[in-house]
């Protein structure tokens, strides 16, 4: 077993600036929520390079931008966590990188984040056991992780989201709240994710070409063997200009292809999600944070040049998930805050339990939209919840390690329904996966509301997280005054928070 194999792009043909962030509105989405103030994120990667000027110093608190770091490749002893391939310090780079090359901007995602450097990755970029990745997700935890980000996949034929390596991921999720950010593949478009990227409650994330136009071909596709839809989202994952691992020596940064590189954008999202979440009184349940940037996620093309679809049944685009990461609009779409059942504004996001119904016509879950929704305009819902997993714990008792195992509880299933004037207009209703999605074209006005129903009442709720959103997107000479906007808006809110900012000398070639 390896990890994903990374495309190196010769380093002359790095981009100015940091494209892939600036691509996502990651500055922007930074601007509103924050740079990532006091969440940690474990790196369960190739080793990190934390002399690196882009990952090394302290936070705006003072604190070690390291928290802690171990090396779990038994057949490496003498490594203490270092990177000799580079995988790893470009992963970090994404999520956490801060400063400049010449006089070009290099923040990653959540610059002012801390990291958990656990290296699992060998000298080679792979592992030959996944217990090396359990003890590095172990590790990750016990240093207090509030994401962890698992770049990495097992070659296998199995895509159920059965093995132990998934359901230790859906474990964390569910019962830690920590959520697991997980690079796709980079098998091609015909093969489905494997391990981790399988596991129900991972962000699988698959990658878009170079030109961000399209997912790229490399990029795994679903449906799953047992029918479910991965990736849950793309974003830039082609030639992207990150950390370089071997600086001074080399280059400081350099350019990075594969899935391996998406997932850590999602991770750098969710950091900022989490820290206004924290300082606004908000959840930060790993299902409202997923819910909230699938939903925000823009529709782009498969990788033929054909547009995003969806069925019924299958309610993710089959390469796209709910599309490219847009980070703006996962921040508004989670500013906007918790709603429960009832009259709700058109944007906002809802946690709530459901303890089953029959029919969904009499279903109690109802949310009905308070503004009229324009013609030409989308009204967008995705429903999330988890699959549930028991810990089967052995000595040592209070840590997982390799000599435990995981079980799956039979998922319950959620549908998603859309009504006009008490009309049903609109469904996703698959019973495989444990997410829905709607992405309905608004033809006429009328009454709109969204229900969730339990089909099947097992005498079980189940809690879950619904994000909908009816408001046009913006046109782009709009843009402009969003993104001044939310910089006046974070010099309000921010008030007069240091901010330690890198400037190295040394220029992109």
């Amino acid at each position: 077993m390896v990890a994903m194999a990374v495309i190196v792009a010769p380093v002359g043909s790095v981009h100015a600036d940091a494209p892939a962030i600036a691509f996502d509105g990651g500055g922007l989405s930074r601007a509103l929520l924050g740079p990532g103030t006091g969440v940690i994120v474990g790196l369960v990667d190739g080793g990190v390079n934390s002399a690196h000027p882009l990952l090394a110093g302290t936070d705006s608190l003072g604190r070690p931008r390291m928290v802690a770091q171990a090396n779990f490749v038994t057949s490496e002893p003498s490594n203490s966590g270092a990177d000799v391939f580079g995988h790893g310090t470009a992963v970090a780079g994404i999520v956490l990188g801060r400063g400049f090359v010449g006089s070009d901007n290099f923040d990653g995602m959540a610059p002012d984040a801390r990291y958990v450097n656990a290296r699992v990755l060998d000298s080679t970029n792979g592992f030959s056991s996944t217990l090396q990745v359990t003890n590095g997700v172990q590790f990750a935890l016990a240093k207090h992780s509030d994401i962890v980000n698992l770049s990495l996949a097992v070659f296998s034929a199995q895509s159920d989201g059965l093995s132990q390596l998934d359901l230790l991921v859906d474990y964390i999720t569910d019962s830690r709240g920590v959520l697991v950010t997980v690079a796709g593949g980079n098998n091609g478009n015909s093969q489905a994710s494997h391990s981790p990227g399988a596991a129900r409650n991972a962000l699988t994330m698959g990658a878009l070409t170079a030109d961000y136009s399209r997912v790229a071909t490399f990029s795994d596709g679903g449906p799953t063997s047992d029918g479910r839809m991965k990736p849950n989202m793309v974003a830039p994952a082609s030639a992207v200009s990150t950390a370089n691992f071997n600086y001074p020596t080399g280059p400081l940064v350099s350019n990075r292809t594969g899935t391996s590189f998406a997932a850590p954008q999602a991770a750098g999202l969710a950091a900022q999600m989490i820290e206004y979440g924290r300082e606004h009184g908000l959840s930060t349940d790993t299902r409202v944070l997923r819910a909230a940037m699938m939903n925000a996620a823009d529709k782009t093309l498969d990788s033929d040049g054909s547009g995003w679809s969806n069925t019924q049944q299958f309610p993710l685009d089959n390469q796209q998930g709910t599309g490219r990461l847009e980070a703006l609009g996962a921040a508004h779409q989670y500013m906007a805050g918790q709603f429960g059942p009832g009259a709700v504004p058109n944007v906002a996001w809802a946690l709530h339990s459901i303890a089953g119904s029959v029919t969904p016509a009499t279903t109690t879950e109802l949310f009905s939209l308070t503004q009229a929704s324009a013609v030409g305009t989308f009204i967008d819902a995705t429903l999330v919840w988890n699959q549930h997993v028991a810990w089967n714990d052995f000595f040592p008792i209070g840590v997982i390690d390799p000599g435990d195992f995981f079980t799956a509880a039979a998922h319950n299933e959620l549908d998603l329904y859309l009504y006009r004037d008490d009309v049903l207009i609109a469904a996703s209703t698959s019973s495989a996966d444990t997410v829905q999605h709607l992405h309905y074209l608004v033809t006429q006005t009328g009454n709109y509301n969204l229900r969730v129903a339990q089909p099947f009442d097992n005498g079980f709720s189940e809690t879950y997280s619904l994000a909908w959103n009816s408001v046009p997107v913006p046109e782009p000479g709009t843009i402009g005054l969003l993104m001044a906007g939310a910089v006046a808006l974070a010099g309000l809110r921010r008030g007069g928070r240091a901010r330690l900012r890198s400037r190295l000398a040394t220029s992109a070639r």
